[in-house]
């Protein structure tokens, strides 16, 4: 069985090819627009993965980590930043 990632986008897609590369592997891919709609989706689903993008609406991208990992859904999983300029792991 895949893994589940979530996907944090306020905008542009972050990843365009997830349809085709992720789902190929049988991960349950879901997506949050928003900081809100993103810590809500950590406590309902437990990801395992989560890829976001630098501009997260509602809240700056590190607060919005550190509230991740207060969560026990979120504590352990791998979160991976997509910038404009390079990529990066937080967390």
């Amino acid at each position: 069985m895949g893994k589940r990632i979530l996907v944090i986008e306020s905008g542009i897609p972050v990843i365009p090819f997830e349809q085709s590369l992720l789902l190929r592997k049988d991960h349950e891919v879901s997506r949050a627009r928003t900081a809100a709609e993103t810590l809500e989706r950590v406590a309902e689903l437990t990801p395992d993965l989560m890829i976001t993008d630098e501009r997260v609406s509602g809240m700056e991208l590190p607060e919005m980590i550190k509230q991740i990992r207060n969560l026990d859904a979120g504590r352990d999983a791998a979160i991976i930043e997509i910038g404009r300029a390079s990529c990066r792991e937080r967390g």
